[in-house]
């Protein structure tokens, strides 16, 4: 295969990854606000598994970007999430502050 194939099809995967959202997802909560700090509201969404096994172990994502760029729906780690749901587990996926507008430690800090 040739490896500007390769490539393409690499890129092509991972544009699907960001943002895909799980087909397997018994019920998604969007934009649950879980800390507000400086006036920014803290967003999260949570993935419930189809089976209804409760309680249930969580994951949770935090997705990558150098803490500058990103956001809690997308990014590789989302490719994880419909093999956690189908193992029962509910995935908790959050956003923070991004360093470009919010210096260190407010990324860790939320």
């Amino acid at each position: 295969m040739k490896p500007i194939l390769v490539l393409l099809m690499i890129v092509a995967i991972n544009i699907v990854a960001v943002g895909a959202v799980p087909r397997n997802a018994g019920r998604i909560v969007r934009d649950i606000v879980y800390r507000a700090v400086d006036g920014v509201e803290l967003k999260m969404d949570i993935y419930y598994p189809r089976a209804d096994s409760s309680p249930y172990p969580s994951v949770m994502y935090v997705h990558g970007g150098g803490w500058t760029s990103g956001s809690k729906s997308g990014g590789a780690g989302m490719l994880d999430v419909p093999t956690l749901l189908d193992h029962g587990y509910i995935v908790v996926s959050i956003d923070y502050r991004l360093a470009r507008q919010w210096k260190f430690p407010a990324q860790i800090e939320d």
